[in-house]
């Protein structure tokens, strides 16, 4: 295998692992949401994401700093 496909296949699985990074992520606030909503995954609809999204301001910035901390960056 050459060095070319090596960079390749390295940078594939820093961005696949990224990806399940924040896909935990995503699973932890949507949790969130239902618990404070007291409801289910089948009842959860898109305003309930909304508003959980809009009452945490810093969502976003919480977020990606909780990747960067996982990556050391």
């Amino acid at each position: 295998m050459d060095l070319e496909k090596v960079k390749i296949y390295y940078r594939r699985s820093i961005w696949m692992n990224r990806l399940a990074q924040v896909s935990i992520i995503l699973q932890k606030h949507i949790l969130e949401i239902i618990k404070q909503e007291k409801t289910s995954w089948s009842e959860l609809t898109k305003t309930s994401l909304k508003n959980f999204l809009s009452s945490s301001q810093n969502s976003e910035k919480s977020t990606m700093e909780e990747i960067n901390e996982k990556n050391n960056i």
